[in-house]
């Protein structure tokens, strides 16, 4: 009898370990806003190399880490080819309130030396057909692109113009939204 009520006390024990640790999340905390470019899938026309550390998908693995290069910091660095593009898409619509995006600054102040520049501006196209252009400065600062609500099944990074003839990268993309409801219209 003792043997079945420990067997019994331990299951319990166990029951009530899990029921502290985990549980499902409520509806509102679904639909929080949060960084949802840690669920997307990249993908890009080029990456430096096919070197780890400058794959597409280093922009969304939440390391913000951009004043250098090599493998403490990873990013999207394509090779130099004309009109380079990045993508992040998801399994459904999102909405997107801005967007976040942390540029690689291997450049002064710094880096003892320029080795990089940044793009100063392109556009970001929607799965739903819409544009939307951006500007960027130099800085290791996260520098927000706002959307406003904007429903798309993906983003794409395109007209990509860099400040000066050199390397360019994002070391994170942040988008900042949550799941589309039903009604929502992207593509």
């Amino acid at each position: 009898m003792k043997t079945n009520i420990d067997a019994t006390r331990a299951v319990f024990s166990a029951f009530l370990l899990v029921g502290a640790c985990s549980r499902a999340a409520t509806n509102d905390e679904r639909g929080a806003r949060r960084n949802i470019a840690l669920e997307a899938t990249t993908s890009s026309n080029s990456e430096f190399g096919g070197k780890q550390i400058y794959l597409a998908k280093n922009v969304n693995d939440g390391n913000r880490a951009n004043k250098g290069h090599g493998p403490k910091f990873p990013s999207w660095g394509p090779d130099k080819v004309e009109n380079p593009w990045l993508r992040l898409e998801w399994e459904q619509d999102v909405e997107i309130d801005h967007l976040r995006v942390f540029i690689r600054c291997d450049f002064a102040p710094y880096a003892r030396q320029d080795h990089d520049s940044w793009w100063k501006s392109g556009n970001i196209e929607l799965s739903t057909g819409e544009t939307v252009p951006f500007t960027l400065e130099k800085t290791a600062d996260g520098q927000v692109v706002e959307l406003y609500g904007k429903t798309a099944r993906w983003i794409k990074f395109t007209d990509l113009v860099a400040h000066e003839d050199k390397w360019c990268a994002f070391c994170e993309v942040e988008v900042i939204g949550q799941p589309a409801g039903p009604d929502a219209g992207g593509n």
